[in-house]
């Protein structure tokens, strides 16, 4: 099953990104994706950029 991981790179209330690589062998298929100008809420901070994220990603 494809994941998309969206984090905002100011997010101070999920774990950094980094604390998913010892995920990966259980999620193949992980996307990763940094927003950088947002915190916790990229699909407000970065709505537009987030959009396009989620579309592509939903699209393959």
């Amino acid at each position: 099953m494809p994941v998309l991981l969206a984090l905002g790179q100011s997010d101070y209330l999920v774990a950094p990104a980094e604390t998913w690589d010892a995920y990966r062998k259980g999620f193949p298929d992980l996307t990763v994706r940094m927003f950088e100008k947002s915190g916790h809420t990229p699909q407000l901070e970065e709505s537009y950029l987030f959009d396009e994220t989620l579309l592509s990603f939903l699209a393959r």
